[in-house]
């Protein structure tokens, strides 16, 4: 054997002792692949290297990763009392009563809307004496994006929807985050038991 093809065979030895792939000793060393695939073939002969092979290329594989979009009220009904006197207001912020509390039981990041049917008779429509704002449940701080959600109190919509919540995180521990509403006795509203239907619908956060 030939003093120089010696000296090449215990390079690509060492190469390969030390971690390095036969295409990244081909590169190193401007070895062309076809003398590359000989060498390897007389160092395995030699017992010089393993006898183990690199395999071909596989074919295409396509991976698809769903999302899934769940969340849940997990503190889902308020109950104000009674607001009898014109005028009389209360809301959740001091949870006396305590605030709705959504989850996001999915595997990704959620924008959430909101709207609501009427409360009031006498207010069929978006007012002041029906509001909502977003707050941090405690201790999970930090589960959505503060900076684009509605954090201030605003009129609950009865026609149309606002997206309330922006990107509610889904890791278990920061994945919630409460909802407080504001009600107001409106003027000449007739005497009653009030209810209404809020709405949470969820999509991809974007």
């Amino acid at each position: 054997m030939k003093e120089e093809r010696k000296v090449q065979l215990v390079c690509i030895s060492s190469e390969m002792k030390a971690g390095l792939r036969p295409v990244e000793i081909s590169k190193k060393h401007n070895i062309s692949m076809p003398k590359m695939s000989r060498s390897l073939t007389e160092l395995r002969k030699l017992g010089c290297i393993e006898k183990k092979g690199y395999g071909s290329w596989t074919g295409n594989y396509t991976v698809n990763i769903t999302a899934n979009i769940t969340i849940e009220l997990i503190v889902d009904e308020i109950d104000f009392g009674d607001l009898s006197i014109w005028g009389a207001y209360n809301d959740t912020t001091d949870n006396n009563p305590s605030p709705l509390v959504i989850e996001n039981k999915g595997n990704s990041l959620v924008d959430i809307s909101v709207n609501s049917t009427a409360l009031f008779d006498n207010e069929p429509d978006n007012s002041s004496y029906f509001q909502f704002k977003i707050d941090e449940n405690s201790g999970e701080e930090g589960a959505f994006d503060l900076v684009n959600s509605i954090m201030s109190w605003l009129d609950m919509p009865i026609t149309g929807s606002v997206i309330a919540i922006v990107q509610l995180n889904y890791t278990d521990s920061n994945d919630t985050a409460e909802i407080d509403i504001n009600v107001s006795s409106p003027v000449d509203e007739v005497s009653g038991d009030k209810s209404a239907l809020v709405l949470f619908t969820s999509r991809l956060g974007e």
